[in-house]
């Protein structure tokens, strides 16, 4: 079993896991080159952590939010996960997850519970 022990990585590190990440290379190959955890990685890519070193033409953003109002709006008119998905420019599970935690703050207690 390999360890993995908590590291800092330096600046110039940081710029070259984006640059790769970028380049299409996996998290998995940068968690073996760099010797970090894959949840360092993954931060790093969704910008969670080290978001002060920027690389030029990175493509590794923060997603933008999901429009709730929309959403919503279009759940209580019976709209088909699918259907809103398209619309909001997320995957399907994005609005199930949405749905399920409106439901369980009591957002949305005349809903339907079930829909394709």
């Amino acid at each position: 079993m390999i360890e993995l022990v908590k590291r800092i990585l330096t600046d110039q590190q940081v710029i070259e896991i984006k640059t790769k990440l970028m380049n299409g290379v996996s998290n998995v190959e940068l968690t073996r080159e760099y010797e970090v955890s894959s949840a360092l990685i993954a931060d790093i890519k969704k910008m969670k952590t080290y978001k002060n070193i920027f690389v030029q033409g990175c493509n590794v953003r923060p997603k933008p939010p999901v429009p709730q109002t929309l959403v919503s709006k279009l759940l209580l008119e019976g709209v088909v996960y699918n259907e809103i998905a398209e619309k909001c420019g997320v995957n399907k599970a994005t609005i199930v997850r949405i749905r399920k935690k409106w439901k369980q703050k009591g957002l949305l207690a005349n809903m339907i519970t079930t829909k394709d």
